[in-house]
């Protein structure tokens, strides 16, 4: 494209781009990264950061800063072309056959950020017994205009969001035969890529953005101006495809996801005491597969307290030995049930009740409100099991395996009510087991759904089931099941699920639900129990030696934060205490050793260990895995038998624990685990082993996170469509998170990270200080591109403060807050970097305007009240788009 330059010398005010919808629309909200705000120049970015000050259990002041959120300037093209419908042209009540028209019908949007043209081929690529294309037509009014075109068209003028209709129409051969497949695609990129780069192919369908130049072209007022796309020209195709003789197949597509979320080892030595919980999430999909068109999940005829009725069912037989704890929902429409039934019964004809699971049960689930279905493109979760194993009384009995898959039952047929004597629901059954990605148990070697065959003779007759449908029971009760099934994940107890999803129960996808896509099958979750050893040596937190982590008194844990500063964080010191609990005396060795994941530690850290004698030990990392002795002796301490008269029977230690000043990053975590080895003599014979016991003294880069994101709002202006225009609001929050690790369950001893005295800082003119340099520092309270052509940045502000916007009702629980107002231009110090100080600034009321001196241009939210581990909250507030 030839660029205007002319153009350059016009006012700022000519030029009208858009806020597009990669910022979140609705309810959602997400980080932003490339879109357009009306009223602000092509390529000027409005930045945001949030900072913080906090301190730590000490009193020692800590620093936190969030992500920057970016709304950058400019115009990104993007198209996509979907196939929508795949039909007779003129239905006529049986599938498609040989002789007849057939319409394949494609959506093409415009997903790009600003107005364009987009051009369209007078052809279409087709398989199969096709005679000829017999029209390619384009439809401006969703369905109710078709108009044919013969040579290449540009369809004008596509705003953003906007999308229109083709229909290609083609003859089908008469010599077409039952089970032949037609396809047609429109479009040529490889694949049936969305949104590619333009190739110039003959095929192509593609944006071609409006040129100001061309007197051929018309550009409307909602064209961003005349500078090319930043990802140039896009094109996209989709193919359809129809089975002659065969009626398209209306599936639910249902994906059921499960995880193992918690291990509590409880406080005995065998497992009898210990606990699992799972989370279960599905999906519906909206997607069309294999040539199936997606549909709603509907309820199917099951038993619940004695009485039959129509829901949609999740089953989940207990692992063998364990009993159900705990049967969670957090969805209003879905109510726990469990099942006496016998193991071998099908879940569809088991007896279900509500109310309180007996010692009886094998059985447990959910099932959705009579009658409810779930539509397609719905995605349910918050449901959680917790299960005991306190089947396992043998102490000597390890590892344990215990094993677990879930179901979860509907129907793809509605029950017709003029039929009673027959439910239509259990002619059509769809199912799905956990452990793999693959909806309704696709199998792609049989082509079937749900392990059910619809040809199979239907003699259900009493018991509820189509004799086609030939799902398991659910039940994992001997070795064969794991090798019938499969095996999705292998959890053991010294390895237990992700600690950051206990807060939320909410499933993380990449940690398991990873079995066999291609046998039909769910996969088992199987997690194997090691029987925790007894020691007789403890080490663990100051005055604490005895402290049980995550997974027993191996991983109790010190929990210390360090002030990050330019990346290389001070020294932190540690106290640990170590206790006998032998009848021997004897000696302990104390020695770094490597976290489980080795790099966890960078390279070049170093572990001071001080005896209670004072000598000093040093010890440097590799950052894979080894720790050497640099200096000092190796430190061996004497110690005497559990209650003995003469000597210590516990002492305590120092670590001091430098990170190195490259390889660190700020709010991380960085593990040291000491081990304590105790030797003895005993009977005067030769030194022997007897026991050994793990603490860990971990470091905090800051232990406060920052997340921010945003979200548009209608605000004074026009709908949110996807194209923003002034008067619409952007909503900012920002998130705090304790991120350190907290004590659950048995866990007891452990030393954590409060956070207290917390204040976040929004400061709109930081970028003022030195515009060249500070490139994610915040800039939403200044005129960016010069809008009123005064050259200054105090005036014709890009947003503005929306009164009453402020929200602090979402703090973690036990804090209180309060917000902070004030005007007026950038604070810097004598080198250009902000230097905005909330203790002596002064604040003003709550002020809306577009220069520097009517309008609220920072914000300091004060947060009292301490902020424990894993504790999470959130303030926001709002900016009009001027």
């Amino acid at each position: 494209m030839t660029e205007n330059r002319n153009a350059k010398n016009l006012s700022w005010q000519l030029f009208k781009p858009v806020i597009a919808s990669a910022l979140a629309i609705g309810g959602v909200f997400n980080l932003v990264s490339i879109v357009l705000a009306e009223g602000t120049a092509a390529g000027t970015k409005i930045t945001n950061t949030a900072t913080a000050t906090y301190r730590d259990p000490a009193g020692t002041p800590q620093t936190s800063t969030s992500n920057t959120v970016i709304v950058e300037i400019a115009e990104i093209a993007g198209i996509t072309v979907v196939n929508t419908t795949a039909q007779e042209y003129n239905p006529d009540g049986d599938p498609p056959e040989a002789g007849e028209q057939l319409e394949f019908v494609f959506d093409i949007t415009n997903v790009g950020n600003d107005e364009t043209d987009i051009s369209l081929p007078a052809l279409a690529d087709f398989t199969g017994p096709v005679d000829s294309v017999a029209s390619i037509e384009v439809d401006l009014d969703d369905g109710n205009g078709y108009t044919a075109f013969t040579s290449r068209t540009d369809v004008e003028n596509i705003a953003a969001g906007g999308s229109f209709k083709v229909r290609v129409i083609v003859n089908v051969s008469s010599s077409a035969q039952v089970d032949d497949v037609i396809t047609v695609q429109y479009g040529d990129t490889p694949g049936d890529g969305q949104n590619q780069p333009y190739d110039s192919s003959g095929g192509s369908v593609f944006t071609d953005d409006n040129d100001p130049n061309d007197p051929s072209e018309t550009q409307t007022a909602a064209e961003a101006g005349d500078e090319a796309p930043a990802n140039g020209e896009r094109e996209a195709s989709d193919t359809g495809e129809i089975t002659i003789g065969e009626a398209a197949l209306q599936q639910p597509f249902v994906t059921l996801l499960k995880q193992l979320i918690n291990h509590n080892a409880g406080s005995t030595g065998n497992p009898v005491d210990d606990t699992l919980t799972y989370a279960i999430e599905f999906n519906v999909g909206n997607t069309d597969l294999n040539g199936d068109i997606a549909a709603d999940l509907r309820p199917i005829l099951i038993n619940v307290d004695g009485t039959d009725a129509r829901h949609i069912l999740i089953s989940d037989a207990l692992p063998d030995r364990t009993s159900v704890q705990t049967l969670t929902s957090t969805d209003g429409t879905w109510t726990p049930v469990y099942t006496e039934s016998p193991i071998g019964t099908n879940p569809l004809e088991a007896e279900w009740q509500t109310g309180t699971p007996t010692a009886a049960t094998n059985r447990v689930g959910f099932i959705k409100n009579a009658d409810e279905i779930v539509t397609k493109g719905t995605t349910v979760n918050g449901f959680q099991i917790t299960v005991v194993a306190d089947g396992y009384t043998d102490p000597d009995e390890s590892p344990i395996t215990i094993a677990n898959i879930a179901q979860i039952f509907g129907s793809g047929t509605q029950d017709d009510p003029l039929t009673p004597t027959v439910d239509e629901s259990l002619n059509f059954p769809v199912m799905d087991e956990s452990g793999d990605t693959t909806p309704s148990n696709y199998d792609p070697t049989t082509e079937t759904y749900s392990n059910f065959n619809p040809d199979a003779i239907d003699t259900s007759g009493p018991d509820k089931v189509h004799s086609g449908f030939t799902p398991g029971d659910g039940f994992i009760d001997d070795p064969s099941d794991l090798i019938n099934i499969g095996i999705s994940e292998t959890v053991t107890s010294e390895d237990p699920a992700d600690p950051e999803n206990l807060a939320t129960g909410t499933l993380n996808p990449a940690d398991d639900n990873s079995g066999d896509t291609t046998d039909g099958n769910g996969e088992a979750i199987v997690v194997e129990l090691v029987a925790e050893p007894v020691s007789e040596l403890l080490n663990g937190p100051d005055g604490a030696p005895g402290a049980v982590g995550p997974t027993g008194t191996d991983d109790d844990f010190t929990n210390k934060s360090a002030p990050f500063s330019d990346g290389d964080p001070p020294v932190v010191a540690f106290t640990n205490t170590v206790k006998n609990d032998s009848s021997n005396d004897g000696w302990v060795t104390l020695t770094p050793i490597a976290p489980d994941t080795v790099d966890d530690l960078p390279n070049n850290t170093t572990a001071t260990i001080i005896a209670p004698n004072g000598t000093r030990t040093l010890f440097t990392y590799d950052g894979a895995g080894t720790w050497t002795k640099t200096s000092g002796p190796d430190v061996v301490v004497a110690i005497r038998a559990d209650g003995s008269t003469v000597g210590p029977d516990e002492f305590d230690y120092g670590v001091e624990v430098d990170l190195p000043s490259a390889g660190v990053v700020e709010q991380d975590s960085y593990p040291v685990p000491i081990l304590a080895q105790f030797d003895s003599v005993a009977d005067g014979q030769n030194q022997i082993y007897v026991a050994d016991n793990i603490t860990i003294d971990r470091v905090y880069t800051g232990f406060l996170e920052l997340v921010k994101t945003a979200q548009v709002l209608r605000g004074d202006g026009p709908p949110v469509s996807g194209n923003p225009a002034p008067g619409n609001h952007i909503r900012y929050r920002v998130t705090y998170t304790n991120i350190s690790e907290t004590e659950t369950g048995a866990m007891q001893g452990n030393v954590l990270l409060t956070a207290s005295d917390l204040a976040i800082i929004e400061d709109g003119t930081e970028r003022a200080c030195n515009y060249a340099v500070l490139t994610t520092s915040n800039n939403w309270a200044l005129d960016n591109d010069n809008g009123d052509g005064d050259g200054t940045l105090s005036t014709d502000l890009d947003t503005r403060h929306v009164p009453g916007s402020v929200d602090m009702a979402n703090l973690d629980a036990g804090s209180t807050g309060s917000v902070l107002f004030f005007s007026g231009s950038e604070v810097c110090d004598g080198s250009n970097l902000p230097d905005f100080n909330p203790d002596v600034a002064t604040p003003t009321t709550e002020l809306s305007g577009t220069t520097h001196n009517t309008d609220t241009t920072k914000y300091v939210f004060a947060i009292d009240g301490d902020i424990e581990p894993l504790e999470s909250g959130y303030v926001e507030f709002e900016r009009r788009i001027n």
